[in-house]
């Protein structure tokens, strides 16, 4: 998301098993240098993080 609240890129991974899970998430180039959020939906919670592309 922007700043703003526009949806910029979704993506949905399927994780097979619980417990501790990492991953590369690629990021469109047409992305420019600024601030985003990023938000991340699991079952029963949502994190969201501010995220700085130079």
């Amino acid at each position: 998301y922007n700043l703003i609240g526009k949806e910029l890129y979704a993506e949905s991974i399927t994780i097979q098993d619980s417990g501790a899970f990492a991953t590369i998430i690629e990021l469109p180039n047409e992305l420019e240098a600024g601030i985003y959020l990023l938000k991340i939906d699991s079952d029963d919670k949502t994190f969201t993080k501010k995220i700085v592309l130079h």
